[in-house]
């Protein structure tokens, strides 16, 4: 059995019938670390109950790691001159659907910021596949998808413990409570490339994901149940 359902007080009345042995079902699979964890904190078996994820579909191009994404609609991003200033060895495209308040454009005259007001469709599909990192920093609502986006793409994605738009896809470890602890961990991982392949490791066991093999042998298993039960 797969499940989906976000964490609730209670175990569901057909979990409880699976875990009770009254069913043919012999595992529940849930994609919802958090239920996952809710139901076994509950009493839930743990061989029965197991987390199970999601196939992405991941873009692998090479990235350019010394190139940064923001996408925002306001000029209320998160100690954005901090950043900027701690990481000059960064190239930082902020692109907005709108028009820049003065305050955001006044940030052009750094030379490591690059500007791109009322950017369109094709010019943040073209970041998002240039750019080796995504700071997930800025108020106000997610633009275009970004973080989801910048997950399939596989760009590092870091934000602030107050800036988060889908924390699912952001590894704890990538989450800061200051500008200060980011800067250092992207000064860390821009020196070692096996270093940044195992921070994209870590991102994306947050988010679940399954390589197509796991799903394959699930599929296998269940095909096997049913020839065994006929």
């Amino acid at each position: 059995m797969m499940a989906k359902e976000n964490p609730r007080p209670d175990i569901p009345c057909n979990m409880q019938m699976i875990l009770e042995g009254k069913s043919k079902t012999g595992q529940i699979l849930v994609q919802n670390r958090e239920s996952c964890r809710k139901l076994l904190s509950l009493g839930a078996s743990d061989r029965m109950v197991q987390p199970f994820g999601f196939v992405y579909g991941f873009d692998t191009g090479k990235r350019q790691m010394d190139q940064v994404l923001i996408l925002t609609n306001s000029d209320q991003i998160e100690s954005l001159e901090e950043v900027v200033k701690g990481l000059p060895e960064m190239q930082i495209h902020v692109a907005a659907i709108t028009e820049m308040s003065a305050k955001l454009l006044s940030f052009g005259s750094c030379p490591n910021v690059h500007l791109y007001p009322a950017a369109t469709g094709k010019i943040i599909g073209h970041l998002l596949t240039e750019c080796g990192w995504y700071f997930d920093i800025n108020y106000g609502s997610e633009i275009k998808d970004a973080v989801k986006r910048a997950f399939a793409n596989r760009l590092l994605i870091l934000g602030f413990q107050g800036t988060l738009h889908r924390a699912q896809y952001v590894a704890p470890e990538h989450v800061f409570p200051d500008a200060k602890s980011l800067i250092r961990l992207v000064k860390e991982l821009l020196v070692s490339k096996s270093l940044q392949e195992e921070h994209r490791r870590l991102q994306e066991k947050a988010a679940m994901s399954e390589p197509v093999e796991a799903y394959q042998r699930l599929l296998s298993g269940a095909e096997e149940s049913t020839e065994e039960e006929k």
